[in-house]
């Protein structure tokens, strides 16, 4: 929308995330800046992208559902928040394994871990289990959690172990509880 292509190529190449803001005027992007990623913010009255201080290292941006705060994942390990009107990043977790994350309207948000999908309060704490692998499957990772409207379910990717990377499963799991259940079978 209002990246330039160029832009837009060069975020993709990072494996880079695009989040754009719930009122659809702002893009966040994973871009290159003295020699790490950090993410790029665009406003819809911009020209040109600013670098948002504190996000060396970032990955995977992804807003609140307000469009306040951003949301995103550092050195694969590290989730954190960002308010976007200036101060410092609050750090949420540095026990994540994630290469994603979603912040739901109902307060969490979701990340991975080695055991499956935990969520954590957007203003700190302990970080509680959402999903865990069944013990008797083979499961390699539960991967880039969406957070559905209204936060009455989880979308999430699973790969078990032997699959290729285009073998997958998507599953669905009501909010807060209720069993996780396949939604869609990749290949």
């Amino acid at each position: 929308l209002f990246l330039r292509d160029t832009e837009a190529v060069a975020a993709a190449a990072l494996g880079g995330h695009v989040a754009i803001s719930p009122d659809g005027r702002r893009t966040v992007y994973v871009g290159r800046g003295e020699g790490t990623t950090r993410l790029w913010v665009k406003d819809a009255e911009q020209i040109t992208p600013t670098v948002l201080a504190g996000t060396e290292g970032a990955t995977s941006p992804f807003f609140s559902p307000d469009g306040r705060q951003l949301g995103f994942v550092k050195d694969g390990k590290t989730v954190r928040i960002l308010p976007l009107e200036g101060g410092s990043p609050l750090t949420l977790t540095d026990s994540a394994n994630a290469t994603a994350a979603d912040w739901g309207s109902d307060g969490y948000v979701y990340f991975e871990v080695d055991s499956g999908i935990s969520r954590i309060r957007a203003t700190g704490g302990r970080s509680e289990p959402v999903y865990k692998f069944p013990a008797a499957e083979h499961v390699l990772g539960a991967e880039w959690p969406v957070v559905l409207p209204g936060a009455h379910g989880l979308l999430f990717r699973v790969r078990h172990e032997g699959q290729g990377p285009g073998d997958f499963e998507i599953m669905v799991k009501p909010l807060p509880k209720g069993e996780a259940r396949v939604l869609f079978r990749g290949l």
